[in-house]
């Protein structure tokens, strides 16, 4: 997995496959018929950039073959890119500096995390990542979870609708300040609580 590219990914697009040589040359061909920029774009399905580079590059060498390239060798023999990708297949689950840390390379000790993606990209495959979520203290742990509401049936009748309010005060509190405002105000309220005429209110 080194820096050689093969001819097929002449010309990367930002969002879609790479463009092959084909499609270079039938972009070349519709350019040079008189095709506007944007109608080849939508035609080999590439980005403006793409077209652009790849008049840019005709004009100045005269063909669309790929650009010569440093000619870096491999960190990985074609052994170990068969055990990259059969590795990952296998464990779907499984990051890719797990697999770079016991992954040696023809002229490194271990490879890169990203050599191991790029790889797998390649292959139509991808890494897992790790999960990035708020690390959880003890602050969390001692915090007492919220009360359940659902399912409670309160009578209240005339005078005992404040007695009622006084006793359920820590189960209106998880309620949010508009519903319970309503509620006081004109007894009509959002979707967390219903009110009946029988005076008969449930929290749900």
């Amino acid at each position: 997995m080194g820096a050689n590219i093969p001819q097929k990914h002449f010309f990367r697009n930002v969002s879609a496959l790479p463009v092959t040589a084909h499609l270079c040359e039938r972009a070349l061909g519709m350019l040079q018929g008189g095709m506007r920029t944007a109608d080849v774009v939508k035609a080999i399905n590439c980005n403006v950039r793409t077209v652009r580079c790849l008049r840019q590059h005709y004009r100045e060498t005269g063909r669309t073959a790929d650009r010569s390239r440093s000619g870096r060798p491999h960190v990985t023999t074609p052994a170990q890119d068969r055990y990259i990708r059969t590795s990952h297949l296998r464990d779907r689950y499984r990051m890719a500096t797990t697999t770079a840390r016991v992954t040696p390379g023809t002229h490194n000790p271990s490879i890169s995390a990203q050599t191991v993606c790029n790889g797998l990209r390649e292959a139509g495959l991808r890494a897992c990542r790790p999960v990035v979520r708020q690390v959880l203290t003890r602050h969390h742990r001692v915090t007492p979870r919220p009360v359940l509401w659902s399912g409670i049936d309160m009578e209240v009748q005339g005078t005992l609708w404040s007695e009622a309010m006084y006793h359920s005060i820590i189960g209106l509190s998880l309620l949010s300040l508009q519903a319970i405002s309503m509620l006081c105000v004109t007894r009509k309220t959002s979707s967390s609580l219903r009110w009946y005429p029988s005076c008969r209110l449930i929290l749900t």
